[in-house]
């Protein structure tokens, strides 16, 4: 019986093989997407920050980041929902339970639904409500911030707990 050795076979020119590898991204660029994608407020602040701080952005750098851009997400969604907003008029009703909601909602409303939905969406449909902006935007900012925070501690805890 005879016993067969396995050779690699060289690759064809011009064709991939695990032989050619693509080339590796150094890990500043690396650190720079990182960066780019915590800017983007469609993820909103807290999930920037977790990917930020797994790709290995340092804290003090990635907490400013993915606050500022949810932050600017809020100011462009409150000025967007209050033109929206303001093409329709309201009844005397509408107006005391808008007066009740401001005074004790906006601010918990905005705390609570930031943790299940984006804060700029609470923002706009606030504004679109025709709820006070600047205590929209003085919650959203908050808002933003503090879950920031939360999460950037959370994965820094669960980083150093695993690592």
């Amino acid at each position: 019986m005879t016993t067969r050795t396995w050779a690699p076979r060289k690759p064809e020119p011009g064709r991939w093989s695990l032989a050619r590898r693509p080339p590796v991204v150094p890990a500043s660029s690396n650190r720079g997407r990182a960066l780019v994608i915590a800017a983007v407020p469609i993820f909103e602040g807290d999930v920037a920050v977790a990917v930020g701080l797994v790709a290995g952005v340092p804290w003090p750098l990635a907490v400013p980041v993915s606050a500022g851009g949810t932050v600017l997400a809020t100011f462009a969604a409150v000025a967007a929902g209050t033109r929206l907003g303001g093409r329709r008029t309201k009844g005397e009703r509408e107006k005391k339970i808008l007066a009740r909601v401001e005074k004790w909602g906006v601010p918990l409303a905005m705390l609570l639904g930031g943790f299940f939905l984006s804060v700029t969406f609470h923002a706009f449909v606030m504004s679109s409500a025709g709820l006070n902006r600047s205590l929209i935007l003085v919650s959203g900012v908050c808002t933003a911030v503090f879950n920031v925070v939360f999460v950037a501690l959370l994965t820094s805890g669960i980083l150093a707990f695993i690592f």
